[in-house]
């Protein structure tokens, strides 16, 4: 139906043209959405970080100011020591501990350590204090012994506190005071892991997880409870055994800052992961976000393109619908009227309104007809002879359209100089390809391969001009050049229908190896070499019959002795089995199947790839296939 066919018209290429678009647009968008959120993440990481890295370097700070008091003026006492922690425990009710440890000697006779401390059992709490003295040898833990070996203030990773009674993290800021240019003790202060955890916590959701960990990799911070100062980076990575992953937490421990796309070790999902240091104790501050989380808007926005697209379509759909069955009306009108006269009714007349437009004359036409035979019933006789010979006629030139490919007994066949083999097989009664070969002159062999656009006899009747004209053109003399640019222009000339030809055309000299060709759009043939090589003869120029003034480049190749010539058309490459015409036989196969067969006659060759196209086709011909197998057998020089 004409409906059915403006539909298969108009609707295919505006889904195509959308379809790029909507590929475009999702590419880019895609694109700058990735952009914008590692951007968004580097910025939120970095501030963050430095958020908690403030608050930190805060509570070191006090710890130097303290300790630079002690450094100036020891407490006489334990109860002086004790208002003194007091008093500033006060003034900073937000630290839940106060621990000032002294080297053995420097505040109380004896080799005994002695360390006074203060604490809270969470933040604004009543304050306690404890000695802390022969069962608790604080001289061998990190918050005390790195200070007293490197002499500068130091942040503990997160350990468990020895002294409260509720069981929780504790991070401490360790800070050396001197007497007299002597190490003489430690200001430390305490912060409850789970304040920085809820700084961790507070960041603003902008649908990223944001997660601490400390020098080692291990999880400080993390939404996920069970990993929390159980799991590292480095074991998580183990786990999912992940290289990238460990990779990228080797960076993060080495204080690096960057971003990473890799695979999730916790559910194996694509994840965007950025890294920040925190200056002050060597942590990280890592925010990572589902890639699905990034694409989401694009592909919301993208559904909602495609829903206003589709009901375009069919308000496309119903546009084309309507029109055409108004449009095709008077022509059901002639079908119906056809439908009555196929039935031996002469009286019966085309129903319905009649314009003036092209389907009103015709319906005029056909009651003239129909009264025309009721007057002499013998031009229905007239019909049938005109009919027959019509369908004599489309029979001559099917035969004619096989005269005009060299015959099997042609005596170029038989030649010393060289081996030729050609084939012709047509995938409907009357085929658009056609080869050919003969001599230009005495020692000048011509070859020709085509393909002509279309099906059928505009595609027979295209080739034969095209045979014609090429032959007419191939003069003593003539380069191949210059005949396929005459052969050009004279189809343009009168090609009103748009037909073009692809087509491959080379003089061989049989005296001196040389081929001389130019290849007008179609598939490059194929030289094979006695040692195997596979060369391509590349397009010279575009199609014939299109474009006027086009120039078409000339290029030669000196074949050897025994150098092997294949020429064919796209129903080789493109040969399938229709069920399945993702897989076509393809380049490969036909350059395999030469290189294996090159050895054997070019009968053998041509005939085993006709066998091996037609068996992965399984029986299946969906377009011609022609194709020339041509070998060197090079002969002296005729005497000068």
């Amino acid at each position: 139906m004409i409906r059915n066919r403006l539909l298969a018209w108009i609707i295919p290429p505006i889904i195509v043209i959308y379809g790029l678009v909507v590929f475009f647009d999702l590419k880019v968008g895609r694109d700058h959405a990735f952009r914008e959120t590692e951007r968004f993440l580097q910025e939120s990481t970095a501030r963050n970080a430095e958020r908690i890295n403030l608050f930190l370097c805060e509570v070191r700070n006090t710890a130097r100011v303290y300790s630079m008091q002690l450094g100036l003026r020891l407490p006489e006492s334990v109860e002086e020591l004790e208002r003194f922690l007091r008093l500033y425990s006060e003034r900073h009710p937000d630290i839940i501990g106060f621990v000032v440890a002294f080297e053995p000697g420097v505040f109380q006779a004896g080799q005994e350590p002695f360390s006074l401390a203060l604490f809270r059992e969470k933040k604004g709490a009543e304050i306690r204090i404890t000695e802390v003295g022969d069962s608790y040898d604080f001289t061998w833990w990190d918050w005390y012994l790195l200070p007293r070996l490197i002499g500068k203030d130091v942040w503990t990773d997160p350990y468990l506190s020895g002294i409260r009674e509720r069981t929780t993290y504790l991070s401490s800021a360790a800070s050396p005071f001197f007497r007299d240019g002597k190490f003489a003790g430690v200001v430390l202060i305490n912060v409850d892991l789970d304040d920085i955890r809820e700084i961790v916590r507070s960041i603003e959701p902008d649908g990223a997880t944001y997660r601490l960990v400390n020098t080692t990799g291990t999880f400080i911070s993390a939404p996920e409870k069970d990993i929390e100062m159980y799991h590292s980076l480095f074991s998580l990575g183990e786990r999912a055994g992940s290289e990238e992953f460990m990779e990228v937490s080797r960076k993060i421990i080495a204080g690096e800052s960057g971003t990473a796309v890799l695979d999730d070790p916790l559910d194996g999902s694509r994840i965007w992961l950025v890294y920040s240091p925190l200056k002050e104790t060597g942590w990280s501050l890592l925010a990572t976000i589902k890639e699905s989380t990034i694409t989401k808007p694009v592909y919301d926005q993208l559904r909602g393109k495609l829903l206003i697209f589709f009901v375009g379509l069919l308000v496309i759909l119903g546009i084309i619908s309507i029109k055409s069955t108004q449009i095709t009306a008077p022509l059901r009108h002639l079908a119906a009227f056809a439908r009555e006269l196929s039935k031996g009714n002469l009286d019966v007349t085309v129903p319905g309104k009649r314009g003036d437009d092209e389907i009103g004359q015709l319906a005029e036409t056909f009651d003239n007809m129909t009264m025309q035979l009721r007057e002499n019933i013998q031009s229905r006789i007239r019909e049938e002879t005109a009919r027959k010979l019509v369908e004599n006629e489309l029979s001559v030139a099917r035969r004619i359209q096989e005269s005009l490919l060299p015959r099997n007994n042609s005596p170029l066949l038989h030649r010393t100089e060289y081996a030729l083999f050609g084939a012709n097989e047509p995938a409907t009664y009357m085929a658009g390809d056609f080869y050919d070969f003969f001599l230009v002159d005495d020692h000048t062999l011509a070859l020709v391969i085509a393909d002509v656009s279309g099906k059928g006899v505009p595609a027979a009747m295209f080739m034969a001009v095209t045979r014609t004209l090429i032959r007419n053109f191939s003069l003593p003399g003539a380069s191949p050049q210059s005949v396929i640019q005459a052969t050009n222009e004279a189809l343009i000339a009168d090609n009103t229908d748009e037909m073009f030809v692809t087509l491959f055309y080379a003089c061989y000299d049989l005296h001196s190896g040389l081929l001389t060709y130019v290849n007008a759009g179609h598939n490059p043939p194929y030289r094979i070499s006695a040692d195997g090589r596979v060369e391509p003869l590349m397009p010279t120029g575009p199609v014939l019959g299109v474009a006027e003034g086009v120039r078409y480049k000339e290029m030669t190749v000196q074949l050897a002795p025994d150098d092997l010539c294949v020429m064919f058309t796209d129903g080789v490459t493109e040969a399938h089995f229709p069920q399945e015409a993702h897989e076509q036989f393809g380049e490969q196969r036909l350059e395999k199947l030469l290189v294996d067969t090159r050895d054997q006659p070019v009968e053998s060759i041509g005939s085993q790839i006709l066998f091996e196209v037609e068996t992965f086709a399984r029986g299946e011909r969906v377009d011609d296939i022609t194709l020339i197998v041509f070998r060197t057998k090079l002969s002296p020089p005729p005497p000068a």
